[in-house]
């Protein structure tokens, strides 16, 4: 995503590429066991792609894939030993109906967490071992499809060394489809849902459907494995597909480094081909194995690739950097634009770059009697606001008076109890999160919500979702409009970054980032949904000084685009100097409401705040 300085240091983490060509070559130079060795590794590590795509980028569970494996495998066996289809022609309907099979195996667990939808497709997988076991007029039973054929191609039967190129080709294809499947819309949703289900909603990803389009790529995937692996041996039989089989696809994707690109090789060049490799060690492989895994779990939780990006990659460029002098002192690296960002010169160079806004259409919030109860707490009351287009609406009380709760109603995260809300006169009470943003409602979280795993840029560019068009076919091959929209994304990621003053912030990981800068980038992010309605939690809570005058200089740049704005603040400076309206709430209502000079003064408010007390001083 992000357009890297031109420097040999650039270079680094293409030998990590280079290292997979090598290993995936050299096999080709075996003969025998070894050579059959890496062929099953290519199988698996096509499955492993497949699992690398739902669990690694969108973060889901599944113990149940070996099941996909063996539907691909005993399609294909029964094709070519009950009705003689040659080998290559089943590939496509193996891979569809394994598809459809987890289209439909995925439908019933999609609201539920990953660990639930872990468990239930570890039954049906159960389930669809059983049912291969016992149909002997179908599968043949316990005693599995003797006969398949051999890969073939006019007339020509593939020899060992071939076959192993063609299985290395499909997975050297998976990983390049994948990898423009991880930079497209589709793929970016899917990380936003790994990191915060209700981040991704706040940006208009539908979370029911991203999974849904992960389980069924990583469905067909595994069961174009399962094809491989029955044209491979010849014949198949219920044991090949147990339990275990679906629990090393996870292994591999979780010791490659689950979300990275070549997760899936090098967790199989751990797990299957590295025991075999050890056969020499005889009595000790097991012990020098078992070490080698507890190593990889102590050291490197991310994966071996987490390792190689995470840590061997930034050590290299960092020595490359100061044996050029071209690395930054830490003391001066982010502190000092702190320092200046406050100052007016800055202040004054964020308002004239403010990036381009195509939209000019504020949105009119109207909420009447809403009333939202959990249990027996009633965390808002029969409140009813109107907030005018374009104006900014602040919204304050002590904690525990419901103003967060308000937002999650307006934003969709929650579903009022009772009452409606509307924008525009329109009712979209009954509207998802997802729906609601993207319509343009766009919103920053108490607790910022970023993808702690990705850069600065990117959670940027999820922030865009939106906007973003296009089928997920012309995304993953990256056709030319696909390639110029990224390029667009991206360079409105980084005139916001400019526009806020943390431009050298764009390489950086979002977890690693302080606390305000955090709230900076979230802005950020909802600003680049070009939103009608923006909503504020809190977003000067735990920012120095400093920080909230930049802070504040942001939302009057944001305030001159005529923005329709919410603002939940404690600081009662801020929120007073920048809202045109102020509204208090505590225990669930409304305390009062009109212009914040008058409001802040009346006795009601002062004995939110202060208790009844302080009314007598």
């Amino acid at each position: 995503m992000i357009r890297r300085p031109n420097s040999p240091a650039r270079l680094v983490p293409y030998t990590g590429l280079v290292c997979i060509i090598v290993l995936c070559i050299s096999p080709v130079f075996l003969n025998g066991y070894l050579l059959y060795v890496a062929t099953v590794a290519a199988i698996y590590a096509l499955a492993g792609v497949g699992m690398n795509v739902l669990h690694g980028y969108a973060g889901q569970i599944s113990i149940g894939h070996g099941a996909f494996f063996a539907i691909g495998a005993y399609v294909t066996g029964i094709l070519t030993v009950d009705h003689g289809w040659p080998a290559i022609a089943t590939v496509v309907p193996a891979v569809l109906i394994t598809a459809g099979l987890g289209a439909v195996m995925c439908l019933p667990a999609l609201r539920l967490s990953r660990w639930y939808l872990g468990m239930i497709t570890l039954a049906m997988a159960v389930v669809i071992d059983d049912l291969i076991a016992s149909d002997q007029s179908v599968t043949g039973g316990g005693s599995g499809l003797i006969g398949i054929p051999p890969v073939s191609a006019f007339g020509h039967d593939f020899t060992a060394v071939e076959i192993y190129l063609l299985f290395a080709a499909l997975v050297a294809i998976a990983l390049l489809l994948t990898r423009n499947l991880r930079r497209s819309p589709k793929g970016l949703a899917m990380v936003a849902i790994r990191e915060s289900e209700i981040a991704a909603e706040s940006v208009g990803v539908s979370v029911v459907r991203t999974k849904f389009l992960a389980f069924v790529l990583s469905a067909a995937l595994a069961g174009l494995g399962g094809v491989l692996w029955a044209v491979l041996n010849g014949a198949i039989t219920p044991d090949q597909f147990n339990t275990n089989l679906s629990i090393l696809f996870l292994l591999i994707v979780l010791i490659g480094g689950d979300g990275r690109l070549f997760a899936p090789i090098l967790g199989v060049i751990v797990l299957q081909v590295m025991p075999e490799s050890l056969t020499v060690l005889s009595t000790y492989r097991e012990l020098v194995y078992g070490a080698l895994l507890l190593v990889i779990a102590l050291f490197s939780p991310s994966g071996l690739a987490g390792l190689w990006t995470d840590t061997l990659v930034p050590a290299v460029r960092g020595v490359w950097e100061r044996a050029r002098g071209t690395r930054p002192r830490r003391d001066t690296a982010d502190s000092s634009s702190r320092v200046r960002v406050g100052s007016d010169v800055v202040a004054q160079k964020r308002l004239t770059t403010l990036p381009t806004l195509s939209n000019s259409n504020p949105a009119a919030l109207s909420l009447n009697g809403v009333t939202m109860v959990f249990g027996g707490l009633r965390a808002v009351s029969n409140v009813t606001l109107d907030v005018r287009a374009g104006s900014t609406h602040g919204l304050i009380g002590p904690n525990g008076s419901g103003k967060t709760t308000l937002l999650n109603v307006v934003s969709g995260i929650y579903r009022p109890t009772s009452g409606a809300v509307l924008v525009d006169g329109e009712p979209i009470t009954q509207h998802s999160a997802a729906a609601r943003a993207r319509a343009g409602i766009a919103r920053t979280f108490q607790l910022p919500r970023l993808l702690d795993r990705e850069d600065v840029i990117t959670n940027l560019v999820v922030g865009a979702h939106r906007l973003r068009h296009g089928s997920t076919a012309q995304w993953i091959v990256r056709t030319a409009q696909a390639r110029r929209d990224e390029m667009m994304q991206v360079d409105r990621a980084l005139s916001w970054l400019d526009f806020m003053g943390v431009t050298h912030l764009q390489k950086r990981r979002a977890g690693d980032l302080s606390h305000g800068d955090k709230r900076l980038i979230e802005v950020g992010r909802a600003m680049m949904s070009e939103p009608r309605l923006l909503l504020l939690d809190e977003p000067a809570a735990g920012i120095s000084h400093d920080e909230i005058d930049r802070l504040a200089d942001l939302i009057r740049a944001l305030q001159s685009t005529n923005m329709t704005i919410i603002l939940v603040e404690h600081h009662l400076d801020l929120v007073t100097s920048l809202s045109e309206q102020l509204t208090v709430m505590n225990t669930g209502g409304l305390v009062a409401s009109g212009i914040p000079s008058e409001v802040i003064k009346e006795s009601a408010v002062i004995e939110a705040y202060m208790g009844k007390s302080s009314l007598g001083r």
